[in-house]
This record gives C-alpha cells, sequence and structure tokens, in this order.
C-alpha cells in the first residue's frame, strides 16, 4: 500500500509532497516497501525547467542511508544536480553508492 501511496503522491505532484516523502523514508519499517517509495519519487526531483529541488538536494546530506539512496537515485537524471550526486558515490554506505551508481 506504500508504494502505491507514493506512486500517487509523485503522480499529482501536490505542493510539500517530496518534504513529506523524504519525512516519512526512515519510518517505514519494511525494506521492500522502503526501496519501493525511494525508487517511485524521481517525478518529484525536478520542477518543470529541470532545476532539481531544494529539499531533495538537503536529503543528499541526510543521516538515514535509505533517505539519501532515494534523493540520490531521484535525483541522478538532473543535470543540474549531478555534482552533489556524485558526491554519494563516496557515501560510507554500501548501499547508497550502488544505488547510485546504478542509477
Amino acid at each position: 500500500l506504500l508504494p502505491a501511496a507514493a506512486r500517487v503522491l509523485a503522480a499529482r505532484k501536490p505542493e510539500g509532497a517530496a518534504q513529506a516523502a523524504i519525512d516519512f523514508l526512515p519510518h517505514i519499517d519494511n525494506p521492500e516497501a522502503a526501496d519501493d517509495v525511494a525508487a517511485s519519487l524521481a517525478p518529484l526531483a525536478a520542477d518543470k525547467d529541470g532545476k532539481p529541488d531544494p529539499v531533495m538536494l538537503k536529503a543528499l546530506s541526510s543521516p538515514h542511508a535509505i533517505v539519501r539512496h532515494a534523493a540520490g537515485q531521484s535525483l541522478a537524471k538532473v543535470a543540474a544536480a549531478r555534482a552533489p550526486v556524485r558526491k554519494l558515490l563516496k557515501d560510507e554506505s554500501v548501499g547508497v553508492r550502488r544505488r547510485v551508481a546504478l542509477a
């Protein structure tokens, strides 16, 4: 149910959607559901002009690995955010490095 709700949130893009999703990610108990929610956030990574969402940029330095990986994975395709995303390739978490490298 959580991944489906995240996909609807990302598709509709209401104001504050990125912040709500990023804030909720660390509280998801099921790792597969958290990964699915993280993967569905790509539409929230940039605005209509292709500028990266400030909430997603801030999430790149979160203390939670799931948040860093979600932001990095979402921002990887946004040209203006590639430099900050590349920093995650040296992240302390192997999972974050792997997911960002594959994004």
